[in-house]
């Protein structure tokens, strides 16, 4: 039998990951640090509004890097914006809705449109 082994070594990577076991699996630090009634939910939202902005911006930095470095040509900046902002949710869409369908055709969830329209509509904003 293996054990899993936490150590703070000061990677970069292993920091956050360690920080967040320790916050979500210890109980008083996580009444303190997250949710609406808690003393220091600032830190939660803090992070939640950078979090919230690091995709685009990365994004951004990247296409910028593209255009001015590597001379690269219009069609393949605009095949990005296509298939990030077009191709990708319709396909989201598309898997969602079929894995709602296939939770009806075998019975873990039953027949509602409504019911429907939400769990496709959770899955989306998950996916992205």
């Amino acid at each position: 039998m293996g054990y899993i082994t936490f150590s703070i070594d000061g990677e970069s990577e292993e920091l956050p990951l360690n920080a967040g076991f320790v916050v979500g699996l210890v109980p008083q630090i996580r009444k303190l640090l997250i949710g609406d009634s808690a003393p220091v939910h600032v830190i939660q939202d803090t992070a939640l509004l950078l979090g919230g902005g690091a995709i685009p911006a990365v994004t951004l930095i990247m296409r910028g890097n593209l255009l001015r470095g590597l001379q690269v040509q219009g069609s393949v900046i605009l095949g990005m914006i296509i298939i990030r902002y077009v191709a990708l949710p319709l396909l989201g869409i598309g898997i969602g809705i079929g894995i709602v369908k296939g939770a009806i055709h075998f019975g873990l969830v039953h027949h509602n449109p409504l019911y429907e329209f939400v769990l496709c509509f959770s899955l989306h904003f998950h996916q992205q």
